[in-house]
Order: structure tokens, then C-alpha cells, then sequence
């Protein structure tokens, strides 16, 4: 390069200083940055990074205002070597204050006003050559079986291809392996055992060019402006991911091991690397290795083990076993293993990317933000920027920084960013750095170093959660670099990283809400003890503490007077009334009742979300597409948090960034979960690291507002009885985990005030000080402290009085079975329905892991609906117990495999789409046809199988009519699991309000399914919407509202709970009582002027609910006299706001414009189970299916602004007059996408307009839905297909 000609060029670009005033006719009015401000403060110290290094001297570099702008432009004008690191250096003009800057000019010769304006950097980044996928290099890829390994399924010495980032059964499915289909298909789990108890070998070879030039030009990087980008410098070879316990060799060399799946893994190659390659990485078993360090441990590590059909034996008869016992000793995703919602396909591989770095001075390592607010709004910006040097003190003088631009700054007007800059790796002594000198291969050493860039904000605009501002998610733009030179002296850039931070405050508050410490006595509370005395009478042997907790849940008063619990508005009148303390000191260990809730910018914020497992069992497979899916749906669904559940692994980038811009609150867990884990030193030293490099990854994510230690561990403690007997031990290694490793190296990187909790559920901290967390012991599960999970089987899920008045719910849930379109869709398909589709087949056994769980299903549905009677009983093996989710009951026996073969590219693309819409519509349109019965008889294997596994399963073929059942059965099991939700939420939510409860948050368990199987989701697998996750919209929307009744005690409460942080003025409350039957409204009452404030819950009506059954009242024609039973008729609430500002947040809050429109809620109340009601034959017809145009957040909507695709059509449909109600209309296609309303009710002659928003764009989508569009409802629960119909006249 021609330095000199170079630095000419630049130097053209550069008109002489002017003693005049500068020329503002072209420049932007508002060219000084609004808000930033100067705090000069040179001489600041701050600590080396270790190793040795030194600390240095920098200071603090930004803009006031009515200052000059500061004017940069890199200009070179010579070599200047920098310890063999660096090759040129460069100046940098820098005009403060009121002195004329120069006029700057862009390659286009138009005037700019930053350097930002005028592109022109000089370079000298690190440059990553790719190994895996997208690599510009002629990289081969295999797998094989390791030498300890001899599965009979996998030929000695057969090599197939492998395609990182991959699984071992994406590469075995590739390579014809897999014979029997995919992993997921019907029971190849337990045929593809052999996978996960074998090693496995990959290798890669490839050639590297000799010279710098030549690699050069194979990456042939255009940059916007002028530098060097060569291999050449300090080489490393970094693997993001291995999964799990690997050697690694280069050429036949050892390079290291890997012993953690969620670490990256860097190696020096520098002089290492040839013409031809080697790379050579040897997987471990992680069953073998998990039971070895269990054996080798001096006391039981114990764990919970889920049913799985992994065996310790290849012998296909052989007696089940639980999930290995060494899990918690392998630092790998834990559900890899198997858990009660999926399967246990342990894989291994290279499931991250592989490349080459080449590295010059250094690199920045991570940017970690940390705010402090000044009483006047302000913000104290402080930059924390970790980075790795390369001898750095040898090097010369090296700068960092950081350029920070407002949210809403177009990339034209920059003169708005604020800067600031450190100068690092210069000792101002001439001394040389401690020892750095002596060290042996010097300049291949990195050096961790750290500095901090300073920003004061005057104004800054905060990052807030969606739902609290109209605005959420705003993001600064943030680019640190990493300069060589000083302020005086620019030169090349040597590294860079673009960030986006949220500037917001967050806290977790967990203040008294009454002094409970010892109890209350009972002297103060007269009708306490006559309640208590009251229920041991009922219900004899019940202790005097179950008893206080009896009417403690009840929740209503007690009549001294009468002697009996009273509900209406006129019970004690005699003032001798009241309840039970909150606490009674006979039933209260020594401790005092907190609140549990996660403050925003000082407001305090609902959290209404979801728990978040792996996207699938295949990580390496998942796409931005299949994750943006389930995310778009959660934020369809008004989740305002989503919980990162610690048994999967920690997400890419992607989900943190959409979080980020989207207002979507994170709770981090760190992946630990259900059971005790080791502290040996290798194991926590990998920990450690684990920790500081998701800290790293992770700490400048506005969306992360609480980090979580892991999940239900400590609540394990009292799961074993090892622990009991040595209860101290495990304490202290429990300390020592979470405490002394996970949040003193969480807290090393992100601050003292990250909010930290050490498990969930958990009491919380007793006191979080900055440096001294004490933990908060007790019972886990205290609904008085803390967040707690809940799951209760055999409760009535609708009778509220029996859900916990906990301070922040962060699990709970109830099962049900995906849909038959996703079945199909993977699990199983339409020939072998005659054998899957029963709730007692081995097939429906198989797919739940839950022990229980389908008989549980049946009691729960059947205690509302008419379960169909060929799936009311299972047999007597296959009827396990109720349980809990915490996994102790003993497991039942698995099912055999299925000898079907599917074609692997079948498997290995997305199933084709016209081939499910065929099969499916075979079945549900033509009844004639029904199921193939060619595969109903089980082979000589199977029958063998089946004798040893489970002779009480199904083995026969099922008729078409039990398949019929089985699918309504699945339509009940949604329904049933969408209205516990419902009435849980609601409650929830309403209690806010209620002083002894102040529940804040509920994240329901759980938002998405890893495979096609019954779970407590509300997406199925692939992101269809179940039932339940139309009714999350409405339960958690910012306007709710509920109910709450007791049709012994004739009392209705009606409530209205807004998170909306402004009042709302002059609504409307209209309650109308309507007969199943027929329609006919029996009662209708309207209540105007009603003004609710922010972020409240209030009481809007309390009445009898015999005066709503028995009414008369007029409308404009009719007087009304009528009456109806509590089975006759229902309830419906419908609450309005008019022309209010819709302050919900986010792009899809409405159809409409964000403000201005109108706030509308409603809410249903049923006074008896559906088994019992006077239900009526309903017919709902489809009336129009239409084309209709994208809004712009839908998935396809720039594909379809062509015309010719669409991603979006309008449903016009319709109850047919003369018939009843139809409750719980559901609309189902196999189309993939969701519907804009689902499950709603409709009265005879009452017409909806739905669309349906395409997960793609398709041609001719109208037609496509009116193919495959099928309606069903609760009197009609079979779905029937659409036939269109002429449109009515009118749709109401």
C-alpha cells in the first residue's frame, strides 16, 4: 500500500480551517447532540485485567450543549509500528468548543458533519474464517462410531458425511442411518437407543492457503473504507459449541477437551495449521461418563429421573429404566436426558459454528452497561468494556470508544451520537508491564483487560416493558471499538462491536406487607376460632392449623351472630363480624409475609408470561423462523415475560435481540434443574466459566431483567431421602454452587445490582447488599414469600378458593393433547391413526411422560364435559396415580417400537404441505373413507414387545368411530386446560388489590413443545395455537374483565383489572344473562360512567345471582319477565372504554391505529360443569372466505405486497338462527398460521368476522383455507368441514 498517496487522497477530503464562523446553511439544525453533556474527569484509575497487566490512566470524552460539535476523521499519514501488532496508525483532527471545524467532505464531495458522514475508517479487524457452514474453504465433514462403541446399527467402519452445526441424528438421518424416519416418529425414540449409548468421531479436513493474500481473497471482504484484511497475526481456533465431552486434535495433536455444552472453546493455532488439515474431535458418552463421576463421588448426588425408554442395554426386552442417574454430572442441556414433557434423544456433535480467528492487537470481549439515575432523571451511563490484548502493555498506546446514538436517530444524522474514549495498553512510565517480557511465545498470549466509557444522559429515553408506554423496547445504538492510538494520534480500527442498550432501572421488591412475625393472636380476631372450630366439626380429625388454612382459602367472613359463613352485602350488620388474621401465631414459624414483583423505571409491572423450554430436541436444527413463530405468538398473546427455563440451554442472540426490541421482560435461568449437582473442582471451574460467558453474552440485553440460579433445586432438597439424612452437606453445597460460583461471577461481569434469585421457586434473598447475598431458607413452596410453582391434579381447577394467594406464580399448568394435524405432522399419519388414535393405545401411552398424566387428563375433562365413552377409562396399568411434576413417582414400563419405514427425506424437509391437506381431508371430509387399516395388525415382534412392555395397552385396530372420539376427546383436554388457566389468571389477577395477597406476576407453564406429544403448552410443536393460548389473550390483556360467584351463598362480584399505567374515564360495564337453549337474553343490566385507575383492580358490581336468573327489565320494544336456572343459562360481561388511549404497547395490540381506540373486555360465567347444562344442537356455518390485505407486522407482508401471494384472508361466519348457543367454536386448518380470534361463543343468528394471518405467504390462500378449514364447537365437537354458504345479509 502507498501510505503516503493514501493519506494525500484522505487528506483532499479536508478543507483549511476557516477563522469565520462555519457555514450552517447546510448543516441540520439540531447538529449539537440534545442531551449530551461533558463530565471531563481525567486520571480515573482502573484496574488491569489480571495476568500481570497493568492498569492504566484514561478520562471521560463526550459533548456539552451550545458546544462545537466534535469533528473526527482518520487520517493516515505514516507507519508507525506498534510492536509488530500493528501495522499503521493514523491522526484523528479533533475542533471543542467554539473553535471553527474544518469542512469535511464524503467520497460523493457533499458536506457531512461527522466522521460517521464521511466514510472513511482505516481497518484492521479480526477476521474469522468459517469451518462449518458458509465456509469459503473446501471443508469435508464426517462422523463415525468410536472406537469403544459397536452398535450392530451402524456398520464397523462405515463414514458418513456430517453438515455442522449439527446433532448426530441430523448426520445419521442424512447418511440412511435412521431407517425407521425421523427420531420423533411414533416410537423410534426407543428403536435409536443405540444413538445416545454410543461415541461418536467427527473430523474435518481442509486445506490452508499459504499466504495471507491468498486467504485474503478467498474471504474477500468489501469493507466501506480502507485497511487490511489478512489471516495474518495471532491465529485461534474457536469452537461455539461442542456437545459435550470431547478431545480435540489438530494434525494428530492434542489441542484439548471440552466438558461443557453451553462454553465456547478457543485454541492458539498460530504455526500449527498446514497445507492440509486435520481436525479430529472425539466424542465421549455422556451416559458412562455421568455414571462414572457419580460412582466416583463420595456421596449420592441425587436427581430426578423422568420416564424416558432409555436403556443401560441394547436388548430391545429389556425392563425400563429411568432417565440416567448422572445427568446433573454432564454440563449438557438436562432435558436432553428425557423430561416429563419429552423425549430423551441424548445427542452429541459439533452443534455450534467452527471457524479460524485471525487476531491483530486485540479484540473487544464483552460490553457491559450499568446505570445509575440522579433524582433529577438523569442517567449515569457507565460502559464496562472487557477485552482481550495481546501483550497489550508492549503494543503502545491502544484506545476504546464508544459511540452511543438515541433511539429514533436515522443513520444520516449521527451529529446527535454522544463519545466517549479510554486509553489502555500504554504504561505513561516507559516501564515495562510486570514480567510480560519474560513470558515464553509473547505476542501469542492474550491478556484480559478492562475499562470503563462514561455517558451522562440529561433526558435519556428509557427502554420499557411492551404494555407500559406506547413506545416499548426503545434501544440506544452502541459502537464500542478499539482503536490503536490516542486521542491525539488515530489509527486503525482493531476491533469493533455494535450493541443496542436499553436504559432502565430494575428492581425486585420484596417489601412486609404486615408485621406477622410472631403471629396474631386469636383474643384480637373473635370470629376466627367459632370458623375453625366450624370446619374440624365438618370434617373430623382435621388439625386446628389445616383448619385456619381452610378458612384462611375461603376468604369469606364469618357470622358470630348466626354462626355461619355469610356472603351477601347484609350479613353483619351487626359489626360482630370478621375474618382470620393473615397469620396466626399457632400456625406461623417466625417470619414476615413479603411482596414479590419486579419494579420498572419506579413502576411497579404485572408480569403476565410463559416458561420457555428448547424450541426442539434437535438445537442445532432450529431456525430464526421457528423461533420467531412461538415468540410472535407469545407476543400475540399480551406476555409482557417469558421465563428461560433452566433444564434446556441458554438461546442465541436472536431471542435476547427480539426480546430487546419488543418490551419483553427475560427471567434468566442459569441451566440447573430438579435435582442436587457436584462441586468438585473441575466442576465448578467449568461452571465458572459457563457463567462468565453467558454474563458476557447476555449483560447488555435491557429485556434480561432478572437472572435465576436454577430451577426448583432447592425445593429438591426436601424431594430425597439422602438429603434427609444429610441435610447440612448438601446445603453447603448448594452455597457453594449457586452463591459462591454462579452469582459472584454473574455479578464480576453485569454489577452489583443485577437481580439475582438462587432458584425458583424460592423465599428470595434475605438481603441482596452489594456484596453479601444471604439467602432467605425455608419452605420453598411458602406462598407468602417469593414466587412459588403449583400443580395440583386432583383439585376442581375452576373453584379458585383452592389456588394459592401467592405473591408471584412462576409455574403452574394443566396437560392436554396436540391436535391430530400435528400428530400428523411428524409423530404418526393417517395409516396407522387405526392404531395411535386412543387414549389407551401404547401410542397416546408412549407419548406421555408424565406419570399419570392421561388418566388424569380423562378425570379432569370428565368432571366438566361428557367425556366420549371408548376414552372415559384406561386400563388398570395404564391409570397411574395422580402426581406431581417433580418427577418421584415410580415410572411405568415404555412400548415397543414400530418396524414402519418413511423415506429420510420425508423427515429431513418439511413434510409436504399437500400431502397432510390430502390425507387429512380424506379422513374429515369423506367418512366413507376413514383410515387405512392396512398396517392394524401388529407383526410377531410387536405382539412379543407388546406381552413384555405392557399387555394391557390397545393392540388391536380402532375403529373409526373410537378415532372420532379420541379427536373430540383432544378438543375437551384443550378446553379443559384453557378454562384452569383462565379462572386461575383472572383470580390472580383480581387479588392484586387484595392487601394480604399482592400477587404481581403469573408465567404459566408452559408457552412451546420440543416434539408432538401431551404437555402443559399452549403451542403445540411446529407453533400451532391450542386452545389455551386464544384464551392467554384475553387473560392477559391490559383490560380484563372477571368474576367471581357462589351460587350456595347467591352472591356475584363482577371486577375490573387494568394494567394500564393511566386511569381510563366513562366506561361501561353491560351484564347480560343468556339461556343456552335458544339465546334469548334473560337478563341484561348496564352500569355507565365508570372510571377505573392505572394499574388497578376494582370492584364493579356485587348482586345476587338470583336476581340475574330471575329478572324482568326492558328495551326499547319488549318487557321481559322471565326466568332460568343456574344450568339454563350463563353469563356474559363485556366492559367498555370508549375512545380511551390505547396505552397497551407493541405492533399487534390491535387492528387498529395504537391510539384513540376503544378498550373492550369480556368475560363469561358458568354456574354449573357443561355435563349438566341444558345445552341445545347449534349449527355455525362459514359464510365467505376472502383475500384480504397484510398488515405490516404479518410474517409474509413484504412477499405479499406482489399480489400474487398472500399471507392473510378474512372468515366471515355465522350461528345459524333456531338453534342454541354454540359455545367454544374452534376453527382449524392445516394450513400453517393462526386465527385473529378463536374460542369464542356465538348466539343464534350472531355472525364474527375472523382472519387468518399465514406463517408464509401462499398463492391463492382463500382457496387453500376453503379446502381445509373445519369448524367445531361443544355440543358439536367433531369438526366438520366448511361448506360455503350464500352470506347473510348482515353480520353482527
Amino acid at each position: 500500500m502507498n501510505n503516503s498517496s493514501e493519506a494525500q487522497g484522505l487528506l483532499n477530503n479536508v478543507e483549511s480551517a476557516s477563522p469565520t464562523a462555519p457555514d450552517s446553511s447546510r448543516r441540520p439544525a439540531d447538529a449539537v447532540d440534545r442531551g449530551a453533556e461533558v463530565s471531563a474527569t481525567r486520571g480515573k484509575e482502573w484496574p488491569g485485567g489480571g495476568d500481570g497487566h497493568d492498569g492504566a490512566f484514561g478520562g471521560v470524552f463526550a459533548l456539552r450543549d451550545g458546544d462545537a460539535v466534535v469533528y473526527r476523521l482518520a487520517v493516515s499519514v505514516g507507519m508507525l509500528l506498534l510492536a509488530a501488532c500493528v501495522g499503521i496508525a493514523g491522526t484523528v483532527l479533533f475542533v471543542v468548543g467554539s473553535s471553527d471545524p474544518p469542512t469535511l467532505r464524503g467520497p460523493d464531495n457533499n458536506r457531512c458533519f461527522s466522521v460517521e458522514e464521511c466514510p472513511i475508517e482505516l481497518y484492521n479487524l479480526p477476521v474469522a474464517m468459517p469451518l462449518t457452514k458458509g465456509t469459503p474453504l473446501s471443508v469435508k465433514w464426517t462422523v463415525t462410531q468410536g472406537a469403544k462403541s459397536n452398535a450392530k446399527e451402524f456398520p464397523k467402519g462405515k463414514v458418513c458425511p456430517a453438515a455442522p452445526p449439527s446433532s448426530i441424528y441430523d448426520d445419521l438421518g442424512s447418511c440412511g442411518m435412521l431407517k425407521e424416519g425421523h427420531p420423533y416418529y411414533r416410537f423410534n425414540e426407543l428403536g435409536y437407543r443405540w444413538v445416545a449409548h454410543s461415541e461418536w468421531t467427527y473430523t474435518a479436513t481442509f486445506d490452508w492457503p499459504a499466504s495471507s493474500d491468498a486467504i485474503a481473497s478467498v474471504l474477500h471482504k468489501k469493507k466501506n473504507g480502507y485497511g487490511s484484511y489478512s489471516m495474518d497475526g495471532m491465529l485461534l481456533l474457536e469452537f461455539e459449541g461442542l456437545d459435550t465431552l470431547a478431545t480435540i486434535y489438530l494434525n494428530g495433536a492434542v489441542l484439548g477437551t471440552s466438558d461443557n455444552m453451553f462454553n465456547k472453546y478457543t485454541f492458539t493455532v498460530t504455526g500449527k495449521l498446514k497445507e492440509r488439515n486435520n481436525i479430529t474431535i472425539a466424542f465421549a458418552n455422556p451416559i458412562v461418563y455421568g455414571n462414572d463421576r457419580q460412582n466416583d463421588y463420595p456421596f449420592k448426588v441425587p436427581v430426578t429421573q423422568f420416564p424416558n425408554f432409555l436403556t443401560a442395554s441394547e436388548n430391545p426386552k429389556a425392563k425400563w429404566l429411568p432417565s440416567p442417574g448422572g445427568r446433573n454430572f454432564v454440563r449438557k442441556a438436562q432435558s436432553d436426558f428425557g423430561w416429563d414433557w419429552g423425549p430423551a434423544l441424548i445427542g452429541a456433535g459439533v452443534w455450534k459454528p467452527v471457524h479460524i480467528l485471525a487476531l491483530h492487537a486485540g479484540r473487544i470481549d464483552y460490553v457491559s452497561p450499568r446505570q445509575t439515575f440522579a433524582s433529577d432523571g438523569s442517567v449515569t451511563l457507565q460502559l464496562v468494556v472487557g477485552g482481550q490484548l495481546r501483550a497489550a502493555c508492549r503494543t503502545g498506546p491502544l484506545a476504546v470508544e464508544g459511540i452511543l446514538t438515541p433511539p429514533g436517530v436515522k443513520a444520516d444524522k449521527k451529529h446527535s451520537m454522544v463519545t466517549s474514549e479510554q486509553v489502555i495498553g500504554y504504561d505513561t512510565s516507559g516501564a515495562v508491564c510486570r514480567g510480560l517480557e519474560k513470558l515464553t511465545g509473547g505476542y501469542e498470549q492474550l491478556f484480559p483487560t478492562q475499562t470503563t466509557l462514561t455517558f451522562h444522559l440529561p433526558k435519556p429515553t428509557l427502554w420499557w416493558p411492551i404494555g407500559y408506554s406506547d413506545t416499548p423496547g426503545q434501544l440506544y445504538r452502541l459502537e464500542v471499538r478499539l482503536r490503536a492510538g490516542t486521542a491525539s494520534s488515530m489509527g486503525y480500527i482493531l476491533d469493533k462491536q455494535h450493541k443496542r442498550v436499553g436504559i432502565r432501572k430494575v428492581r425486585l421488591i420484596m417489601d412486609p406487607l404486615f408485621d406477622v412475625s410472631h403471629g396474631q393472636s386469636l383474643d384480637k380476631w373473635p370470629a376466627c376460632k367459632p370458623a375453625i372450630d366450624w370446619y374440624r366439626t365438618m370434617e373430623p380429625g382435621m388439625s386446628f392449623c389445616d383448619a385456619y388454612k381452610k378458612v384462611r382459602q375461603e376468604g369469606s367472613v364469618w357470622d358470630n351472630e348466626k354462626q355461619q359463613y355469610c356472603h351477601d352485602q347484609g350479613c353483619c350488620q351487626s359489626g360482630d363480624c370478621n375474618k382470620c388474621p393473615p397469620q396466626l401465631e399457632q400456625c406461623t414459624p417466625s417470619f414476615k409475609a413479603e411482596t414479590f414483583y419486579f419494579e420498572i423505571n419506579g413502576l411497579p409491572v404485572w408480569a403476565k408470561g410463559a416458561n420457555l423450554i428448547p424450541f426442539s430436541s434437535f438445537h442445532s436444527s432450529v431456525t430464526e423462523k421457528d423461533m420467531r413463530r412461538v415468540l410472535d405468538a407469545a407476543l400475540e398473546g399480551n406476555q409482557n415475560m417469558l421465563r428461560v427455563w433452566g433444564g434446556g440451554i441458554y438461546p442465541v442472540d436472536f431471542l435476547y435481540n427480539w426480546a430487546d426490541e419488543n418490551g419483553v421482560m427475560l427471567w434468566q435461568e442459569f441451566m440447573f434443574a430438579c435435582g442436587m449437582y457436584p462441586t468438585t473442582k473441575e466442576f465448578l471451574g467449568s461452571v465458572a466459566e459457563e457463567v462468565r460467558q453467558q454474563a458476557k453474552r447476555l449483560t447488555h440485553h435491557a429485556s434480561v431483567v432478572v437472572w435465576g440460579g436454577n430451577n426448583e433445586n432447592e425445593s429438591a432438597m426436601t424431594w430425597f431421602p439422602e438429603i434427609a439424612a444429610n441435610y447440612a452437606t448438601y446445603v453447603t453445597d448448594y452455597v457453594d454452587l449457586y452463591l459462591g460460583v454462579i452469582l459472584e461471577e454473574l455479578r464480576k461481569i453485569t454489577g452489583p445490582s443485577t437481580v439475582f434469585v438462587d432458584s425458583s421457586p424460592s423465599n428470595g434473598p434475605l438481603t441482596d447488599e452489594p456484596k453479601r447475598y444471604r439467602k432467605s431458607w425455608g419452605d420453598a413452596w411458602d406462598p407468602n414469600r417469593g414466587d412459588v410453582h403449583f400443580y395440583n391434579y386432583v383439585m376442581d381447577c375452576l373453584d379458585v378458593t383452592l389456588y394459592p394467594r401467592a405473591k408471584f406464580i412462576s409455574e403452574f399448568g394443566f396437560q392436554s393433547l396436540p391436535s391430530l394435524l400435528t400428530y400428523f405432522e411428524g409423530a404418526t399419519d393417517p395409516s396407522h391413526g387405526s392404531r395411535d388414535f386412543h387414549i389407551a393405545s401404547h401410542f397416546a401411552y408412549y407419548r406421555q411422560r408424565h406419570v399419570g398424566g392421561n388418566s388424569e387428563m380423562i378425570r379432569l375433562s370428565g368432571a366438566h364435559f361428557i367425556v366420549p365413552t371408548s376414552q372415559q377409562t384406561l386400563p388398570r396399568r395404564l391409570s397411574d396415580a395422580a402426581t406431581d411434576t417433580n418427577g418421584t413417582s415410580a415410572p411405568a414400563p415404555p412400548v415397543p417400537r414400530s418396524p414402519h419405514t418413511v423415506n429420510m427425506t420425508a423427515w429431513l424437509a418439511d413434510a409436504d404441505p399437500s400431502h397432510i391437506l390430502r390425507e387429512y381431508r380424506k379422513y374429515f371430509n369423506d367418512s366413507s373413507v376413514g383410515l387405512s387399516v392396512a398396517n392394524a395388525t401388529e407383526t410377531e415382534e410387536e405382539k412379543e414387545l407388546v406381552t413384555d412392555f405392557e399387555p394391557e395397552a390397545i393392540s388391536r385396530a380402532i375403529n373409526n368411530a373410537e378415532v372420532d372420539d379420541f379427536d373430540k376427546f383432544v378438543y375437551l383436554t384443550q378446553l379443559e386446560q384453557g378454562r384452569c388457566y383462565d379462572a386461575a389468571v383472572r383470580h390472580w389477577r383480581r387479588i392484586k388489590a387484595d392487601w394480604d395477597a399482592r400477587t404481581m406476576g403469573v408465567l404459566y407453564w408452559q408457552l412451546n413443545d420440543v416434539w408432538q406429544g401431551p404437555s402443559w403448552s399452549s403451542l403445540e410443536y411446529g407453533g400451532r395455537w391450542k386452545l389455551l393460548h386464544h384464551m392467554a389473550q384475553r387473560f392477559f390483556a391490559p383490560l380484563m374483565v372477571t368474576v367471581s360467584f357462589n351460587t350456595d351463598a347467591d352472591l356475584l362480584e363482577v371486577f375490573a383489572v387494568s394494567d394500564i399505567p393511566l386511569p381510563v374515564y366513562r366506561g361501561t360495564l353491560t351484564v347480560q344473562a343468556i339461556r343456552y337453549s335458544d339465546g334469548t337474553y334473560i337478563y341484561k343490566e348496564v352500569k355507565s360512567d365508570i372510571a377505573l385507575g392505572a394499574l388497578t383492580s376494582m370492584l364493579l358490581l356485587r348482586t345476587k345471582v338470583s336476581q340475574v336468573l330471575q329478572s324482568t327489565w326492558w328495551d326499547p320494544a319488549h318487557l321481559f319477565t322471565t326466568s332460568c336456572s343456574v344450568t339454563e343459562c350463563f353469563l356474559r360481561f363485556i366492559i367498555t372504554f370508549p375512545d380511551q388511549p390505547a396505552y397497551v404497547g407493541g405492533k399487534k395490540a390491535s387492528e387498529g391505529p395504537r391510539g384513540g381506540t376503544q378498550l373492550t373486555a369480556a368475560g363469561d360465567a358458568f354456574f354449573t360443569p357443561f355435563l349438566r347444562a341444558s345445552l341445545a344442537s347449534a349449527t355455525v356455518h362459514v359464510s365467505a372466505i376472502s383475500n384480504a390485505e397484510p398488515m405490516r407486522w404479518d410474517p409474509g407482508y413484504e412477499a405479499a405486497q406482489g399480489g400474487k401471494l398472500q399471507t392473510r384472508a378474512k372468515i366471515q361466519l355465522q350461528a345459524n338462527k333456531g338453534g342454541g348457543v354454540a359455545l367454544f367454536v374452534w376453527l382449524e386448518t392445516a394450513v400453517k398460521g393462526h386465527f385473529s380470534d378463536n374460542d369464542f361463543h356465538l348466539i343464534p343468528g350472531e355472525g364474527r368476522e375472523v382472519y387468518f394471518i399465514c406463517d408464509d405467504t401462499i398463492e391463492n390462500l382463500s382457496a387453500r383455507l376453503g379446502q381445509t378449514l373445519h369448524v367445531r364447537h361443544l355440543h358439536e365437537p367433531s369438526p366438520k368441514p366448511v361448506k360455503l354458504q350464500s352470506p347473510p345479509p348482515h353480520i353482527s
